[in-house]
């Protein structure tokens, strides 16, 4: 270990932090790991040196994503640290592999490693956050083969153009010596490109198009003070009074939504739990949504808590049902959805997880609904459109100043995955809309507001989530045979 390799580890991790979100200088997401990768094959002299110059540049873009975390919440700081520990022990015996031959293997590892461990963990927690691809979620153009990939497919690309720039900078006086490596190194990020810039010309299997609004509360709880409109909200919140918070909830979305309809809106999204109150507990607040959907003609999906009976409202987070609903322009519920992938860390959420995925069929189309953290994972997403949904709505709750940064990004590979439009609206910040080829088309300010577009419905077979489980194992594969190949050498 050295001086200069710890400098450059953690040179790739400033790198990274600016090149995700809210920087989102995403250039640097295709040289970054050029400082890393050098320290790894010239200044790696020992296992710990390797492991420890890898968890360096893990750990410190990873800190700069989780600053802004409101109080409370201060239990995330140690999921940087863990990271780090789990990528020493991933990195560290790999050095005698990677770096023989002069780094022969080591664009297999780099790229397959990264790529297979982006894949298992979008299936066990946080999804894809803080994934390589992600830096490219601004980029529609760059981020098309998640549809054949997922994520991991776009962080294998910038691998491979990484592990290129960096093998011919440290063979730069004698590039012949690593030149099967640099090569296939960059032909697999520009085949993978190539597959990109297909994929984006190919037409989309449109069955309509339809004008949606996605609400935004811009209610931030830990803030001082809220805006006039909010002060009743937050008053009734802090008392407990269920009903009251959701009528002024209601009070403050009604001038929002009955503008989005004056302007063509057919489907207006509300935030998940967005009404502290369900419309089967309080005919109060079942009229008002009724006389909202008739007077305006729209289809309203709309977020609200269900508490389990007996729950304590004195608890911080009492246990309840997360729920949202589709109301038709008649006032009659023609769909109920219950979140299934709750928020358990620092006891966001409690309560029980719903179980099914089904598709709300509509006379405007067919809708899939999905809650919040839902959507930070395939898997729900991509099971509705199989289903029939011809786009994506999701009501969510984020935390201000940190995953209304972080959750946008992540929501926009699901709409490339699945070749479907999302409305994606928030009670906090963070509302979109965002078309089947993950292009944000709407995007209102911070604070109360309501963003506008006309998107396409989508038909079609998606051929997610099994294509991206191919290809997640494909790599997986792939870096056990490197592994078995190098160890066999070494032998």
């Amino acid at each position: 270990m050295t001086i200069a390799g710890i400098l450059l580890s953690l040179l790739s991790g400033a790198l990274l932090g600016v090149s995700f979100t809210p920087w989102n200088v995403w250039q640097l997401g295709w040289v970054a790991l050029v400082p890393l990768f050098a320290a790894l094959l010239r200044e790696a002299r020992t296992r710990a040196g390797f492991g420890l110059y890898c968890a360096a540049a893990a750990v410190a873009p990873l800190y700069a994503m989780c600053a802004g975390l409101p109080p409370g919440y201060e239990a995330v700081y140690a999921l940087p640290a863990a990271a780090a520990l789990g990528v020493f022990a991933f990195t560290f015996w790999q050095r005698d592999m990677a770096l023989r031959r002069n780094g022969r293997l080591f664009p297999l590892l780099a790229a397959c490693g990264i790529a297979g461990l982006e894949f298992a963990r979008s299936h066990w927690i946080l999804g894809s956050f803080a994934s390589l691809g992600v830096t490219q979620h601004t980029q529609p153009a760059a981020i098309q083969i998640a549809w054949l990939t997922g994520v991991p497919g776009v962080s294998a690309m910038l691998v491979c153009a990484n592990a290129a720039l960096a093998l011919l900078l440290v063979n730069a006086r004698n590039p012949r010596a690593a030149l099967p490596q640099i090569a296939g190194s960059a032909a697999a990020a520009a085949l993978l490109m190539g597959a990109n810039l297909w994929l984006q010309a190919q037409p989309l299997p449109e069955t309509g198009r339809v004008t949606v609004a996605a609400a935004q509360l811009g209610f931030v709880p830990e803030a001082e003070t809220q805006p006039a409109p909010l002060r009743d909200l937050a008053a009734r919140l802090k008392a407990k009074d269920s009903e009251g918070a959701a009528l002024a909830a209601i009070a403050v979305l009604e001038p929002l939504t009955r503008e989005a309809a004056k302007k063509g809106a057919r489907l207006v999204v509300w935030p998940e739990t967005v009404l502290d109150a369900g419309p089967d507990e309080f005919p109060a607040i079942l009229a008002r949504l009724q006389e909202i959907t008739r007077s305006n003609n729209i289809f309203l999906v709309f977020g609200y808590a269900e508490y389990l009976p007996g729950a304590d409202k004195n608890d911080p987070v009492p246990p309840y049902r997360n729920m949202a609903a589709v109301m038709d322009p008649q006032g009659r519920m023609a769909h109920r959805y219950h979140k299934q992938t709750y928020v358990r860390m620092a006891g966001i959420e409690k309560g029980p997880e719903g179980r099914e995925s089904s598709v709300a069929r509509t006379a405007l189309g067919r809708l899939g609904v999905l809650i919040c953290y839902d959507a930070d994972y395939p898997e729900i997403s991509a099971l509705m459109a199989r289903r029939g949904a011809e786009i994506l709505v999701a009501p969510s709750h984020d935390l201000a100043g940190f995953l209304t940064r972080h959750h946008p990004s992540l929501l926009l590979f699901r709409t490339v995955e699945n070749r479907r439009a999302l409305v994606k609206s928030d009670f906090v910040h963070g509302s979109l809309i965002a078309d089947a080829r993950g292009r944000i088309v709407a995007d209102p300010p911070d604070g109360p507001g309501m963003a506008l577009a006309e998107v396409g419905l989508t038909g079609g077979r998606t051929v997610q989530p099994w294509a991206g489980r191919v290809f997640g194992w494909a790599c997986v594969a792939l870096f056990a045979a490197a592994v078995a190949a190098g160890l066999r050498r070494g032998a």
